[in-house]
């Protein structure tokens, strides 16, 4: 038996050090996005991500007047959450200067300014009801540094003056990142046909002329058109300089993790494999207590702080491999699974049968 236990027990540490997540039902590293030039669009048919080559650190100053974001786009599904990153320029999921994304089928905008706090949740805007799966849409987030609006296929959708102050706080050593964050951990499934960042607001004729494919000349500042993917890379044909360069890596990973104890959102699926691995362990430490224990609450609590102890070690070890995260969300679903095995060998009287 306790042979058995260590056997499985090497065999859990093992898939929780893989550095590939296709071994367990959870999110991939291997990256699912990809350049399309034929189609002009950046897909993402599975989570994966798309970073600047370097940090856009001029792209802050360039901003002095606003900023206005542009995006043709299509969701794969319309109750995608996160919210699940289209565009953003951020450190992590908790630190950014801004993201647009999805949660649900609407729209949400978040931005750090000079009058927010360093994360941008606190004042965020969101456009309800935007996505339809599969929909091509129109998307332009326009900032003045006292309004915001958000117009969905010419249409103004959401407009909040609760937003306000420049980007003098903005971190420019943070990276321009598509379809993720760099913990991987906020996928979005869909199509970028274009996407443009302006120097400063685009009014209300602008936006309709730009949806009906007029579009007046403005200063872009970075814009990707997908058209070129030359040396592996998507060219920025905006005015800033240098220019912003994309690029799709073979494999992401989590290199910019937050901490362990940080909100996360994770899937069902992620739950359940952790659920389901962890339940033979604490069913087979249960078993090999019991054979020097009667007490049945002894054995009980002395397979919980086990589990503990073993689930957080894996979850430490995680940290330090590149392409796994750690959260405690996965220590609870770990625990949780070990706790129901070992309540399974007591109820059903697993010890009489071997």
């Amino acid at each position: 038996m306790r042979i058995l236990l260590a056997l499985y027990a090497a065999i859990v540490l093992g898939l929780a050090l893989w550095p590939y997540k296709f071994v367990i039902p959870c999110s991939t590293c291997i990256n699912g996005a990809a350049l399309n030039i034929d189609n002009h669009s950046l897909e993402f048919q599975r989570p994966g991500l798309v970073r600047s080559i370097t940090p856009p650190h001029d792209l802050p100053q360039q901003l002095d007047q606003g900023l206005t974001i542009e995006a043709w786009l299509a969701s794969t599904k319309d109750n995608q959450f996160g919210p699940a990153r289209i565009i953003t320029y951020s450190q992590d999921p908790l630190h950014r200067n801004f993201s647009l994304g999805q949660h649900g089928n609407d729209l949400v905008f978040r931005m750090r300014t000079a009058h927010t706090h360093p994360t941008g949740i606190s004042q965020p805007i969101t456009a309800a009801n935007v996505f339809t799966a599969k929909q091509r849409q129109h998307v332009v987030v326009s900032y003045d540094f006292s309004n915001c609006q958000i117009y969905v296929n010419g249409k103004l959708q959401a407009q909040s003056d609760a937003l306000t102050g420049d980007f003098s706080n903005w971190d420019a050593d943070y990276p321009l990142l598509l379809g993720n964050e760099r913990t991987g951990d906020r996928p979005w499934l869909g199509r970028i046909e274009q996407l443009t960042l302006y120097q400063g607001p685009m009014s209300a004729t602008e936006v309709a002329d730009h949806y009906q494919a007029r579009p007046q000349r403005r200063n872009a500042v970075t814009a990707f058109t997908f058209s070129d993917g030359q040396d592996g890379l998507i060219q920025d044909e905006g005015q800033m300089q240098p220019t912003v360069a994309m690029e799709v890596p073979r494999v992401y990973t989590n290199e910019g993790k937050p901490s362990f104890l940080s909100p996360k959102r994770r899937f069902l699926k992620d739950f359940i494999s952790n659920f389901i691995i962890f339940l033979p362990l604490g069913l087979l430490v249960f078993l090999v207590l019991s054979k020097s224990s009667t007490s049945v609450v002894k054995n009980l609590v002395t397979t919980c702080l086990i589990l503990l102890l073993y689930g957080l070690a894996t979850e430490v070890f995680q940290y330090y491999v590149a392409g796994r995260t750690s959260a405690f969300f996965d220590l609870t679903s770990c625990v949780l699974g070990g706790i129901v095995g070992s309540c399974i060998g007591w109820r059903n009287g697993f010890l009489k049968k071997l």
